[in-house]
């Protein structure tokens, strides 16, 4: 395997001296970005559902609940907290597991008592927009990755991307007179 003196410096694979091709590949940087951001906000709840949890399950309990309340929200949230870190492998399945829980949770909650389903209603309706959102962003994310990859763009900025980075935008090179 031969190594250069450049080795480090992340360049295009080609110069990209056409100004439109430049543009559609900065745009397609832009919308990638925005969509990791979106992606990190899901994968934020997710690693703040837990948090909320204990501290529910903390000042909804009572003498004869024997800790079991707080003892069930630590687990759930732990189920939080292993979906959470799925996102860092599997992005879209870890969001996906972590609506779904939440989902079901809150469901299996109003069958048993229809009251809670009204309580926190503002709170919940946050969490399952920012979780929907987040899916769609990461499918979002998913395709203009791959449309990022037919132009000539360092590999290691499309990975930068897959972990949830932004990426910064390609230069203009400009064309040698003739």
């Amino acid at each position: 395997m031969q190594t250069t003196l450049d080795e480090g410096i992340l360049k295009p694979l080609r110069e990209i001296t056409d100004p439109k091709e430049v543009v559609r590949i900065n745009d397609l940087k832009l919308n990638i970005n925005e969509h990791t951001k979106k992606a990190r906000y899901g994968r934020y709840v997710l690693f703040g559902l837990p948090v909320l949890y204990v501290i529910a399950g903390y000042f909804q309990q009572s003498d004869d609940t024997d800790d079991y309340l707080l003892l069930g929200a630590a687990i759930y949230g732990g189920f939080y907290l292993v979906s959470a870190a799925l996102t860092y492998r599997w992005l879209v399945a870890g969001l996906v597991i972590g609506l779904l829980l939440y989902v079901s949770d809150h469901a299996a909650s109003a069958v048993m008592d229809p009251a809670t389903l009204l309580q926190g209603i503002f709170v919940k309706i946050a969490i399952v927009g920012t979780l929907g959102t987040a899916i769609h962003a990461a499918w979002q994310l998913r395709n203009d990755l791959n449309k990022l990859a037919e132009y000539p763009v360092p590999s290691e900025q499309i990975e930068q991307a897959r972990k949830l980075q932004a990426i910064p935008r390609t230069q203009q090179v400009k064309r040698a007179e003739e």
